[in-house]
Formats: C-alpha cells, structure tokens, sequence
C-alpha cells in the first residue's frame, strides 16, 4: 500500500470544503465528489475521521471514524471498490450534516 497525496489527487478541483493546517477536511457533499475521484483513480479509502466544528476549533466525532486497514490486506479491486462504496453509504446516511472528514487515501502497485 502506498499513502496517496490528497493534495494531488485534488489539484484542478473545487476541493477540499476547508484546510485545518495541512489537513484536508471535506464535508458531506464533497466528500462524495473525493469518492468519485478516488474510484475513478483506483485509490481505496484506508480510514476516515469525522470532526465536528466548535468556533474555531473541530472536536473528533468518535461516531464517524472507519478503518479499513484489516480489510484492504488484499490488494485487488473488489477491496478497493468496496472500501469506496462503504464510506459512500456511510456518509450519506450519516446524521450529521455539518461534519467535516478526514480522508486517508491508499493505492497498489
């Protein structure tokens, strides 16, 4: 597995929704549009963290966190794929519609 730069992957984009330092967080609507990158690209969501905005600072929503780092031990597409549509219904159903997340994003050679 090989970490990939959000900030590549993004260039050209309307996206992140907002940087927290050199943290990309993304809202609910962008959110969707990373997934639609990361499954254009073959890039499997390794986990995300959710963060809810308080003023100036974000807290961690222990709710929305997702790992799949057991999961992708195979490298093949259907895990990959998977990964994707996971965090995509995940997020969608998600009842916080002001969370802002996280994204670590992984390839295979």
């Amino acid at each position: 597995m090989i970490t990939v730069n959000i900030d590549e992957l993004i260039i050209g984009t309307c996206l992140p929704t907002e940087w927290r330092k050199s943290t990309a967080l993304f809202n609910k609507k962008d959110s969707m549009a990373l997934l639609n990158l990361c499954s254009e690209k073959n890039i499997a969501i390794l986990s995300i963290e959710g963060f809810i905005k308080n003023g100036d600072c974000i807290m961690p929503d222990m709710n929305c966190i997702i790992d799949f780092s057991e999961f992708l031990k195979n490298s093949n597409t259907p895990e990959i794929n998977n990964s994707i549509n996971i965090t995509r219904d995940f997020i969608s159903h998600y009842e916080n519609n002001d969370i802002l997340i996280e994204f670590l994003l992984v390839r295979f050679n």
